[in-house]
C-alpha cells in the first residue's frame, strides 16, 4: 500500500494540537500564518464587504452587533468578528508563541 504514495507524510502525533505544530513544522509553515484571510467552506479568498451589501443575509442581532464583515469570493459565505472570533485568534496566537521558528531539532514540545 505504501508503495502507491509518491509524496506524502504520515503525522505520527496523535494530540490534535501537537498533529497541528507537527505539521507547521514539517513544511516551515509558521512563518507564513495568515488568519482569517481564507474561507473555511471552500478556501476561496476573503475580501472587506459593505455591511449594506449584505444586509438582507444577516440575521438581526448580526445586523444590530456587528459592522465589519467579509466576504468569500468563491462561494460568497460571509464572516465577522463573532464570539467565536477571540478564541480563534487567542489559539494562533498560543500557537505561535509555544513553538517559535523552528531550527533542526525535531524534538516537539
Amino acid at each position: 500500500m505504501r508503495s502507491v504514495v509518491n509524496y506524502g507524510y504520515w503525522v505520527r502525533a496523535t494530540v490534535p494540537r501537537r498533529q497541528l505544530y507537527e505539521i507547521l513544522k514539517r513544511y516551515h509553515l509558521i512563518a507564513n500564518i495568515r488568519p482569517f484571510q481564507r474561507c473555511l467552506r471552500c478556501n476561496g479568498q476573503l475580501e472587506p464587504v459593505n455591511k449594506s451589501l449584505v444586509l438582507e443575509r444577516l440575521q438581526p442581532l448580526t445586523k444590530k452587533y456587528y459592522d465589519e464583515f467579509r466576504i468569500c469570493q468563491s462561494c460568497g459565505q460571509i464572516y465577522w468578528k463573532g464570539s467565536h472570533f477571540q478564541r480563534m485568534q487567542k489559539f494562533i496566537e498560543q500557537i505561535i508563541q509555544e513553538y517559535p521558528p523552528f531550527s533542526d531539532d525535531l524534538t516537539m514540545p
